[in-house]
């Protein structure tokens, strides 16, 4: 395995031994000192009710969903490798409570959906 130094200074290379007579320097990426960066503030973009808040500031839930009773099934038969159980996050939960709602007659509020997150999720 290659030995690795980085060298000293703002701009920072690597210096890596090949071998004990061949030694290489890898010159920065970043050449040009951009001083500050700003910091920008963006306000997320929230479709649909999962993320939606009450008054109060607590997560607004559907009066009628058969959610809870998924959320148990998944709780108690889903599970990993080695006997792990799964437990979904809060952010889960709410949306499998708001996937599942119904309204006052039975019938599912939600006909389709998509659920868009970054890798890992």
């Amino acid at each position: 395995m290659p030995a690795v130094q980085l060298l000293q200074g703002t701009k920072a290379a690597l210096r890596v031994a090949l071998s004990r007579k061949e030694v290489i320097t890898i010159p920065p990426l970043m050449t040009h000192d951009y001083g500050d960066i700003p910091e920008y503030h963006v306000e997320p973009v929230y479709i649909g009710p999962t993320w939606r808040r009450g008054d109060d500031g607590m997560f607004i839930l559907p009066e009628r969903t058969l959610g809870w009773q998924i959320i148990r099934f998944i709780e108690r038969y889903v599970g990993g490798a080695g006997g792990q159980t799964f437990t979904p996050t809060k952010e889960q939960k709410r949306f499998i409570l708001w996937w599942y709602a119904v309204d006052e007659r039975g019938r599912f509020l939600a006909r389709d959906g998509v659920l868009q997150r970054l890798k890992g999720w």
